[in-house]
């Protein structure tokens, strides 16, 4: 699948199908392969799907200074207007959105900057508003750094956060392909 460059930086995406275009999301850990079992069947259904890494994930770039981008005030407003340079290079007039977690956040300032590009949206596990980075969040809920919790915990709370983000995922992944694809959200 093709590259496209938004910002100097080479953005991997993929398209399928034909018809009304969703633009699918990915959340803060992953990609687009995160959308593979999911994507299929909406293309099924007669929707055009779009997925795209985001900056500094998957197949895309991240550029220089990613810690310092994602850490940052600019983190929201690059990857709105990252989308939006992704929606003008594929023509696309306006379509539904569906994001999961932090791909929920980008979806949602997204559909604030430009409503009139929004059809709906579905979002999941998404965190939509605060004045505190993440990096600040991370310090005061997690003082100690990952890397120096013992060795088991870190091992559980891997085991647990895999197993609870992929059932929480696949649920409401599921739940919304099956209510595109009955057409209960056109």
């Amino acid at each position: 699948m093709p590259f496209t460059n938004i910002n100097e930086i080479d953005i991997y995406y993929e398209t399928h199908g034909d018809g009304d275009t969703i633009v699918l999301l990915h959340h803060g850990f992953g990609c687009t392969k995160m959308w593979h079992d999911i994507y299929p069947p909406l293309v099924e259904k007669g929707y055009r799907v779009v997925m795209y890494d985001r900056r500094g994930y998957g197949q895309s770039e991240k550029g220089t200074d990613f810690q310092g981008f994602y850490e940052g005030d600019q983190f929201r407003s690059e990857s709105v207007k990252e989308l939006a340079t992704l929606r003008d290079f594929l023509h696309i007039d306006s379509f539904h959105i569906m994001g999961q977690c932090e791909g929920g956040v980008i979806g949602i300032e997204y559909a604030v900057k430009y409503p009139h590009h929004v059809k709906t949206m579905a979002v999941s596990s998404t965190q939509c508003f605060s004045t505190m980075t993440m990096a600040e969040f991370n310090r005061q809920k997690f003082p100690k750094p990952f890397r120096d919790l013992e060795p088991d915990l870190r091992k559980n709370l891997l085991l647990g956060m895999e197993r609870t983000m992929l059932n929480h995922f696949i649920i409401n992944a599921a739940n919304m392909a099956a209510l595109m694809a009955k057409g209960s959200l056109t």
